[in-house]
């Protein structure tokens, strides 16, 4: 952990200096670069900045999109090798890094999630089934650790590292919708799981007539990702609630300058210490990785307000020559004394999926 942040102040003492790596061409050429550079050949990386690891998290949320985009034989083999790795040694983290498994800061239950949908999505059910005892044991795992078998949802008062990592949240509306893509997809790939996810009961708890609350005991807290991944995973497929959710995140100016912010005023929640080196860093900076899984919302809702919101990604991905991985709330790229946003993130792929 210490040589992975020694890494991130080295790179951003040269971003200082040197600036980005620029690439040539318009929005999508840039972004066809960039998914280029993050495959080392072995898998693809996150990022081709300080995030040069395999994520579960950020590689599933583009597993869909760089299949799409012809990269399926690339999938398959980070899959394999992601796979092989958590296998060897019988258990699921956030990150590989190379090699070394590690988790960021605590034991994510969106790491199986995510490994579980990129299987499924990848349509690799026959490597589930080479290792189908481990998968087994990782899904047993995971119930008993994260589900509270009182409620079926996910634990409340356990520190849960999650998509937005520095938050420390109690049964987050994030890690339920995880706990229900386990159930869905461990179905869906043949792996026995005994956990059924309780969505009438998760509707009641989560759910207040406008939009998802981020968790039950913050019922007026409106957050990115509770209202986006419900619809993203397609955990919650009716229509008129996805449009409801996108007027209260739009509402609260999630959106503005453009998608979108995690929230629009500083957390209620608590903070891990490392924060203190990034401060706003997931609170009401605008993060790319939750704006493309916002676009794609937007597209099925609104093509008026899906076609302005990719004009804009447009113009800050040309403005930049990259693709970047979290900026300011008034647009320009987040830095702190400690902390400069990453670069060429592999989320580059759903921009450049949703052209299509």
């Amino acid at each position: 952990m210490l040589a992975n942040a020694f890494h991130m102040f080295s790179r951003s003492l040269r971003v200082r200096t040197k600036g980005f790596k620029e690439y040539k061409g318009d929005a999508y050429q840039i972004c066809e670069q960039i998914i280029a550079n993050c495959w080392n050949g072995e898998f693809f990386q996150a990022s081709t900045g300080h995030f040069s690891q395999f994520w579960c998290r950020d590689f599933g949320m583009q597993v869909e999109s760089l299949r799409k985009l012809g990269w399926k034989s690339e999938v398959r083999k980070t899959l394999e090798y992601a796979v092989n790795t958590f296998a060897r040694a019988r258990r699921v983290t956030t990150t590989i890094d190379h090699g070394r498994l590690f988790e960021f800061p605590s034991f994510a239950p969106d790491s199986l999630a995510f490994l579980l949908l990129s299987l499924s999505v990848a349509k690799q059910k026959k490597l589930v089934m080479e290792h189908a005892d481990f998968f087994q044991q990782a899904i047993s795992d995971f119930v008993a650790r994260v589900i509270n078998k009182n409620t079926s949802l996910v634990r409340e008062h356990v520190h849960f590292s999650s998509m937005k990592d520095h938050a420390i949240r109690s049964s987050s509306c994030y890690d339920n919708v995880m706990a229900a893509i386990v159930a869905r997809e461990s179905k869906k790939l043949g792996i026995q799981c005994s956990y059924v996810f309780p969505k009438k009961l998760f509707l009641r708890s989560f759910w207040n007539g406008s939009f998802f609350q981020d968790e039950t005991k913050l019922p007026t807290v409106i957050a990115g990702d509770a209202n986006v991944f419900p619809f993203w995973s397609e955990v919650i497929t009716k229509k008129s609630m996805c449009c409801s959710s996108i007027r209260a995140m739009q509402d609260a100016g999630l959106d503005k300058p453009f998608p979108l912010k995690y929230t629009a005023h500083p957390p209620k929640h608590g903070l891990i210490w490392q924060s203190v080196f990034a401060p706003n860093y997931q609170g009401t900076a605008i993060w790319t990785l939750l704006g493309g899984c916002y676009l794609r919302m937007l597209k099925q809702v609104s093509t008026s307000e899906f076609n302005a919101a990719c004009a804009q990604y447009a113009s800050i991905i040309e403005k930049h020559k990259t693709f970047l991985e979290v900026l300011n709330p008034d647009g320009t790229p987040f830095k702190t004394a400690f902390y400069v946003t990453d670069e060429g993130m592999l989320w580059a792929a759903n921009f450049l999926a949703l052209r299509g």
